[in-house]
């Protein structure tokens, strides 16, 4: 299978931008568990574990008014699957500066 360029966010830890194998297998091991798929835009998806907007070791994120522990993969979504991730590491630092932040979640709102 081909792998997809993504950028991963692990509580913490600055996001880095990785290519890995978007099989379910696989994101399910860099999440921790049973993957969830949460749609930022149209051709951007949130991958998260069940349940990672309630657990709590470790805020990672806070998106559009949900709050997220765990690590987190953004990828691109292509209607058939996931996809490159369509932005740069730079323009979705823009969109989520926080996430750049060791440590610190991102405030981002609607």
């Amino acid at each position: 299978m081909n792998k997809i360029r993504v950028l991963i966010k692990e509580p913490g830890k600055v996001p880095r931008s990785v290519w890995i194998s978007p099989t379910k297998e696989n994101l399910e091991k860099h999440v921790g568990g049973m993957i969830v798929n949460t749609f930022i835009s149209s051709d951007v998806v949130l991958i998260s574990r069940a349940g990672a907007e309630f657990a709590g070791e470790g805020l990672t994120a806070q998106i559009a008014h949900r709050r997220y522990f765990g690590t987190l993969i953004f990828a691109g979504a292509d209607g058939k699957g996931y996809a490159d991730l369509p932005r740069s590491p730079g323009a979705m630092k823009k969109l989520f500066p926080s996430l750049w932040d060791e440590g610190k979640a991102d405030e981002q709102t609607d």
